[in-house]
C-alpha cells in the first residue's frame, strides 16, 4: 500500500531521525503523529510519502519519501489565493506519488480538498472542531460557512478524531453519507504520576499564548485572587502573538513578581514546569474551536488536575470531580481557583480524578496510529 500524509506544522524530518534510532523525540512530551505514521508504514509494509511544511531531506530509507511544500502567510483575499496555491502544490506532489490513500491534517485548506487527485480515499486527521464545541452553528454567516465546509468535505468519507466532539461535528457534516469516524487520543512520553502536595501554591498554563486560548482571562483571574491568596504564583510556558501585550498587562496589574513567563520550551522544560506546579489551567475562549486540549491529559500524566473551560472537549473524559469554569469569564475562573486552593478535599479529589480518568481513557481509546490503521483496513477490505 502507498500512503501519503499531508503533515501540518512541526519538524517531522527531525522526528524521523529520532524514530530511526528507536527513540521518542525529546523535544516533545507526547508522541507525534509523524512518529506514529512512521510506525504505521513499517507495520503495514507500506511505502509512505510525508509532505512537510518544514525543511526535509532524503530519508535514507526506501520506505519513506519526504517532500517539502512552503506555505505563505497572507491576509484578506490574498490569504485564499496563497492557500489555494499551497494546496495545488501539495496536490501535484500527491499525484506524482500516486497513493492508495491520503491522510490529510485538518490544517490543510479544506476548501481545496478536490486538488488531492491520485488517491482513492481521503482520511482526515481532525484536531479542531468546525464550530464552538458543544454548540451549534449560529447566525447566517456561520451557517453559510458550515454549508461550505459540508460541500468541501464531500470527498472525505473517513476521519480520525481527537475528541468525541470532533467526531460528532464531522458526522453531522457528513449526514446521509457513508462517512465513518474513529476516536484517538495522544500518547505521552512520560508517566511520572506522584502524590501532589496537600495545598496549591503554583498554577500553570502550558500552550500558545493567544487571547483566544484564554491566557488574558487567566491573568485577570489571577489578579482578582492575588491579594486573598498571597502565596499563589502562576507560570506561563509557551509563546505566541499575545505575549508582549500580556506581559505589559501583568506589569500594569502589579503582579509581575508572581506571574512568570517562561517562554517556549522543550520537553525537559515542560516536564520541569509540570513537576513544580500544583494546578493547571486550560481557559479556552468560545471563539477558539478547540479540538481536545491536551493540557489536562499532559497534566494528569504528572498527577496534576486541571481547571478547564466549558468549551474544552477534553472535559468529557474526566469525571464529576473535574473543575469546569465558564469561558470568557475571569470572575468565574477566579472563583474556581479560589475553590480549589482553599479546599484541600476538593483538590485531593481532583488529583485522584485526573490520574484515574487518564488511565481509563487511555485503556479504551486507541492512539492515532491504531485509529488510522483501522480505517485503512476498512478502506482496503
Amino acid at each position: 500500500m502507498r500512503i501519503s500524509y499531508v503533515h501540518g506544522p512541526g519538524d517531522a524530518f527531525g522526528t524521523f531521525q529520532h524514530w530511526r534510532r528507536g527513540e521518542d523525540d525529546p523535544r516533545l512530551v507526547k508522541q507525534t503523529y509523524s512518529s506514529q505514521f512512521f510506525e504505521l508504514v513499517a507495520e503495514e509494509a507500506s511505502i509512505g510519502q510525508l509532505i512537510c511544511l518544514d525543511p526535509s531531506g532524503p530519508s535514507g530509507d526506501s520506505r519513506f519519501v519526504f517532500e517539502t511544500v512552503k506555505r505563505t502567510s497572507a491576509s484578506g483575499l490574498r490569504f485564499y489565493r496563497e492557500e489555494y496555491r499551497y494546496a495545488r502544490a501539495v496536490g501535484r506532489k500527491v499525484s506524482s506519488f500516486s497513493p492508495d490513500v491520503v491522510i490529510v491534517n485538518a490544517d490543510f485548506p479544506l476548501f481545496a480538498l478536490d486538488v488531492l487527485q491520485g488517491s482513492r480515499e481521503i482520511i482526515l486527521s481532525l484536531h479542531n472542531t468546525f464550530w464552538e464545541p458543544f454548540g451549534t452553528p449560529r447566525g447566517l454567516k456561520q451557517r453559510v460557512f458550515t454549508e461550505l465546509i459540508r460541500i468541501a468535505l464531500r470527498r472525505a468519507n473517513y476521519a480520525v478524531c481527537v475528541s468525541e466532539e470532533c467526531r460528532r461535528q464531522f458526522i453531522s457534516l457528513k449526514k446521509n453519507t457513508r462517512a465513518e469516524a474513529v476516536l484517538q487520543l495522544p500518547r505521552f512520553t512520560t508517566d511520572s504520576t506522584e502524590p501532589r502536595r496537600g495545598r496549591v501554591s503554583k498554577l500553570l498554563y502550558v500552550g500558545r499564548v493567544e487571547i483566544e486560548k484564554g491566557v488574558g482571562d487567566l491573568i485577570s483571574a489571577f489578579a482578582i485572587v492575588s491579594d486573598e491568596l498571597p502565596d499563589l504564583s502562576l507560570d506561563i510556558v509557551g509563546d505566541g502573538s499575545a505575549l508582549t501585550e500580556l506581559k505589559k498587562r501583568v506589569a500594569e496589574l502589579g503582579i509581575a513578581s508572581r506571574v512568570i513567563f517562561q517562554g517556549r520550551g522543550d520537553a525537559a522544560l515542560v516536564a520541569k514546569a509540570y513537576k513544580a506546579a500544583d494546578l493547571c489551567i486550560c481557559p479556552t475562549q468560545v471563539t477558539f474551536n478547540e479540538g481536545l486540549a491536551t493540557i489536562p491529559f499532559e497534566a494528569a500524566a504528572y498527577g496534576l488536575p486541571t481547571i478547564m473551560s466549558r468549551v474544552v472537549p477534553a472535559r468529557e473524559y474526566f469525571t464529576d470531580n473535574a473543575i469546569i469554569c465558564q469561558p470568557n469569564n475571569p470572575q468565574d475562573l477566579a472563583m474556581k481557583i479560589r475553590l480549589v486552593v482553599l479546599n484541600a478535599d476538593i483538590y485531593r479529589a481532583a488529583c485522584e480524578d485526573a490520574t484515574e480518568s487518564l488511565k481509563s481513557a487511555m485503556s479504551v481509546i486507541p492512539d492515532w496510529k491504531a485509529g488510522v490503521s483501522s480505517l485503512l483496513h476498512k478502506i482496503t477490505a
